[in-house]
Parts: C-alpha cells; structure tokens; sequence
C-alpha cells in the first residue's frame, strides 16, 4: 500500500489527512536509514518525498515539540520522535500539518 499523503505534482506539494504525519525536519542520513528499513520489510513502494519549508516553521516545531511518553498530557503539541536515531523527526499533529501546508515553499517538492 502506498502512503499517498504526501503527493508532489510538478514540485508543488499537497498533503492529505490530519492524522500524525511524521516528518524529518533537515536529516538526511535519518531519513535514508528509515527508508532502508523500509525497504528490507519489503515496502518495494516506499520512497522519500521532499520539500522546503520556511525555517520558522522549523524553528517553531522544534521549540514546541514534546517528548513521545509527554504525548497525552500535551495533545496539540508536536511530537519530537526516535530521539535516539537522530534529531528532526517530529509526528505533527492536525494543528502543525495544517501550519506546514502554509510553510511549504512550493516549486521546491521532489
């Protein structure tokens, strides 16, 4: 099944569903590490999309993002996420997806 959240046309980006979406906000080596993983479960369709996105909704999701066990007592904030495997992952929530529609810097998707 292929996860068609994130769908990019042209370099212009749409998101779909406000369920948590887990992103990685600026690392590379993380992102191909899961994408591997991905891979060697059989996932044949996984695949990294990219895009850009102003840096104060990076700055911004970093300084507000709770830890995972925080998750309940905090339930709008985002979700800083597999701490231990690297920095930038976040599970953003309908608020924080919402705010990244407006930050993507269309033209910029791949």
């Amino acid at each position: 099944m292929v996860n068609q959240r994130i769908l990019i046309d042209g370099g212009n980006v749409s998101l779909q569903g406000d369920k948590m979406l887990f992103v990685s906000l600026g690392n590379a080596a993380r992102t191909e590490e899961f994408l591997a993983k991905r891979l060697a479960q059989g996932m044949s369709d996984a695949s990294i999309k990219s895009f850009k996105v102003s840096k104060s909704f990076a700055d911004d999701i970093a300084a507000s993002s709770v830890p995972e066990r925080m998750a309940a007592r905090f339930p709008n904030a985002p979700l800083a996420v597999d701490v231990t495997k690297g920095a930038g992952q976040f599970g953003l929530r309908a608020t924080q997806i919402e705010a990244l529609k407006k930050a993507i810097i269309q033209g910029s998707g791949r």
